[in-house]
């Protein structure tokens, strides 16, 4: 499993969004690595929106290769992503690379970003793309109107009281699996908010990592 933090390098979600879970997935016996992906800037490349996917990409077919290293299917690698991460999962598992061991063959997506409405359009031209999309690029990256039978069976996460990607961005994907005959396991909270990494006991999401484990362990 390839986990993508969202938050950039801030150290916080780092820990929360990526060591802590890998540590959890390593005691359940699933292999899990943290990618620290570059950041989409603009001062790093002329295509700077290429860089995250590459480097997930990368990473997956890294992975795939070490199998024999530490004991796992390489037929069987996942990849994970919480909110701009979990838009880059989400990414990499619906723009399928020409180079089938870049592609992940299931995935998680903790509080995703998955639509291209006009607030993630602005995002991504914002963050991303540091420019106006073209005509194209908006097509490819309304991901939900994108998802095919070839994409990997996911794992959704959400929480209903989330004020910075809603719940509908994990449900319309949902949704858009389901149309197509794919495997998806879906778990809301009513409470939560954005962000809760591994989860608290008071509002119930310290329940997921388990209901995730058992997941994997069935794909």
């Amino acid at each position: 499993m390839i986990i993508l933090p969202g938050g950039g390098y801030e150290l916080e979600s780092i820990v929360a969004e990526g060591r802590l879970i890998a540590e959890y997935l390593s005691s359940k016996g699933i292999v899990a690595a943290v990618l620290k992906y570059r950041l989409p800037l603009k001062e790093a490349s002329e295509k700077p929106h290429l860089l995250p996917i590459t480097d997930a990409r990368k990473a997956i077919d890294l992975m795939k290769s070490m199998a024999g290293d530490y004991g796992f299917d390489s037929s069987k690698v996942g990849v994970m992503g919480f909110s701009a991460g979990g838009h880059l999962a989400t990414t990499v598992s619906v723009l399928t690379s020409e180079k089938q061991n870049e592609n992940p063959d299931f995935s998680a997506l903790i509080y995703p970003v998955t639509t291209l409405g006009v607030a993630n359009q602005k995002w991504l031209e914002k963050s991303l793309f540091h420019r106006k999309m073209t005509n194209e690029e908006k097509k490819r990256y309304k991901l939900v109107n994108n998802v095919t039978k070839l994409t990997p069976p996911a794992f959704l996460l959400h929480a209903y009281d989330d004020d910075v990607v809603p719940i509908e961005e994990s449900l319309l994907y949902a949704k858009a699996l389901t149309a197509v005959g794919q495997n998806v396991e879906v778990h809301f909270f009513a409470k939560g908010g954005h962000g809760f990494g591994p989860g608290r006991p008071d509002d119930g999401t310290s329940q997921w990592l388990g209901l995730l484990a058992n997941w994997i362990k069935r794909q």
